[in-house]
């Protein structure tokens, strides 16, 4: 489902980071959009790969990490 959502929105989202750029300024504006949304995307995977492993924990050891 994601990459579906993904790919529709892969499109209009380039066209509107490079609406308004200099055609001699579109690489650069379309390369730091992946780049953006690549960190994005990273930064997303960490942040609920933290949230499972605290769930996991806290339900494997009640208490914590207050204790």
């Amino acid at each position: 489902m994601i990459e579906i959502g993904g790919g529709l929105m892969n499109t209009p989202l380039a066209t509107l980071v490079t609406r308004g750029v200099r055609p001699e300024h579109a690489g650069a504006a379309s390369g730091l959009m992946n780049t953006a949304k690549q960190f994005g995307g990273a930064i997303g995977l960490a942040a609920a790969t933290a949230t499972v492993a605290i769930v996991q924990l806290s339900e494997a050891r009640p208490g914590w990490p207050l204790k």
